[in-house]
């Protein structure tokens, strides 16, 4: 195997649990009592639990791998994942979560609806689609410079290109419905208070 592929494995499988760091960086900034149970939640509702789901639809062979092209077992396994995205966000409320980490967790559910709407229909990349949407969130949140966005975003797309994993269009549409669908839900909660 060549480093250069090595190297796009490691940032695909990175970029499947940047959910956790985000939640982690709430707990940093806003401490809480609950800041432990906030991480704890969040990891498990969405990144565990979901991730536990994907191994396991492997092994019954709904699916052939975490990265197979099929579009409708993709689209299905986001189905059966929304209860868990819509029980971690209620236990985010109510264990009092800042409110850009409820908002996240909406950005989160609404990405997750666009995912069941398209993956029937066309192959997006969904990597991007997280990525873009957590550095979404780190540039309306924490103020992360759009340089670091591109430079993050562009990992990304040449690890997804290189490992043959998706077309340029399809890793275009991931990042782009992911950041602005993520832009869009946190900007409109946090500017209206509507957490």
């Amino acid at each position: 195997m060549d480093a250069l592929r090595s190297l796009a494995e490691a940032i695909s499988s990175l970029t499947t649990s940047f959910v956790v760091p985000s939640f982690a960086f709430f707990a940093l900034f806003y401490p809480s009592s609950n800041a432990l149970l906030l991480i704890m939640s969040s990891f498990s509702f969405f990144c565990f639990i979901p991730y536990i789901f994907g191994k396991h639809a492997v092994k019954m062979g709904w699916m052939k791998s975490l990265d197979e092209i099929g579009k409708i077992a993709r689209s299905k396994g986001f189905m059966v994942l929304t209860p868990v995205f819509v029980i971690g966000l209620i236990i985010l409320i109510a264990l009092n979560a800042p409110p850009e980490g409820i908002a996240f967790a909406l950005a989160i559910l609404a990405n997750n609806f666009i995912a069941i709407t398209i993956l029937g229909k066309e192959k997006i990349s969904l990597h991007m689609m997280a990525s873009a949407g957590t550095m979404a969130l780190f540039n309306l949140v924490f103020g992360v410079s759009f340089l670091i966005t591109l430079i993050v975003l562009s990992a990304v797309a040449f690890a997804r290109l290189y490992l043959k994993r998706h077309s340029v269009k399809e890793v275009l549409e991931g990042g782009f419905i992911g950041y602005v669908v993520t832009w869009i839900i946190m900007f409109l909660v946090l500017e209206r208070g509507n957490v």
